[in-house]
């Protein structure tokens, strides 16, 4: 880095070479500078995009991968690497990686759409499916891809990404599985409310009526449905 006598800070890139005579005497000195500023902020600002893009992928859990069709290079991002119980490396896996981490009990599903998309029969795909990492954690992973084409219609090249969502599936169940026993121990909390002989009347804080039975109802006079509508204090006598 040089600051110029104008005061502006500039990064130089120097090359300098020593002439010498036949007998191997300095005869003299020439040299160059190239102005790389610009070159130098662009590739700052693309390695700190990068990081950031490395922080919201790994925050997100999201992995993303690319292959050439032409060449066969490609890219897997650190995170998705991670998915799949690596640290990641320089050394890009085959194409066929992923399903060697397949669940046996999402292969055959999994199978189905990669040969579709394999033989170009679909471009794009969405799958969920299980997958056993070398770390031996079972993921659920969203896999999604894509095949992108030139304007004749040609495949260029192919791009995906997988995202962790065993927390939120995980959580899905358990929202499902709590719900089915709630309904379940309505379910029972009616049945014994509709054989209790006795009048029954339950009402919340507020003093809505949010179960009754016909006993109940039978004996002020109403049916179920006009009973729940009347606060509980309305059957109290005023003197009372």
């Amino acid at each position: 880095r040089f600051v110029g006598a104008d005061g502006v800070l500039r990064v130089l890139q120097v090359h300098g070479e020593r002439t010498r005579d036949q007998d191997g005497n300095p005869l003299r000195e020439d040299g160059t500078g190239l102005d790389i500023t610009e070159l130098t902020r662009a590739e700052a600002a693309l390695s700190e995009s990068a990081a950031r893009l490395e922080l919201a992928q790994s925050m997100a859990r999201l992995g993303s991968w690319g292959r050439y069709l032409d060449s066969d290079d490609g890219y897997w991002s650190d995170e998705m690497y991670r998915l799949l119980g690596y640290e990641p490396t320089a050394a890009l896996p085959p194409p066929d990686h992923f399903i060697k981490h397949l669940h046996s009990g999402d292969r055959e599903r999994f199978e189905l759409v990669h040969q579709s998309f394999s033989e170009q029969e679909i471009d794009t795909y969405e799958i969920q499916a299980r997958f056993i990492g070398a770390d031996g954690i079972e993921r659920i992973l969203l896999l999604r891809g894509e095949r992108t084409r030139d304007q004749d219609g040609n495949p260029l090249r192919i791009e995906g990404t997988a995202q962790d969502v065993t927390a939120k599936v995980q959580a899905e169940r358990q929202i499902t599985e709590a719900q089915f026993r709630l309904q379940e121990n309505n379910q029972y909390l009616h049945t014994v409310v509709d054989t209790v002989q006795a009048a029954l009347i339950i009402s919340d804080p507020q003093e809505n009526i949010i179960l009754a039975n016909q006993a109940a109802a039978d004996m002020l006079g109403y049916t179920l449905d006009e009973l729940k509508q009347i606060e509980p204090r309305a059957f109290v006598h005023p003197g009372d």
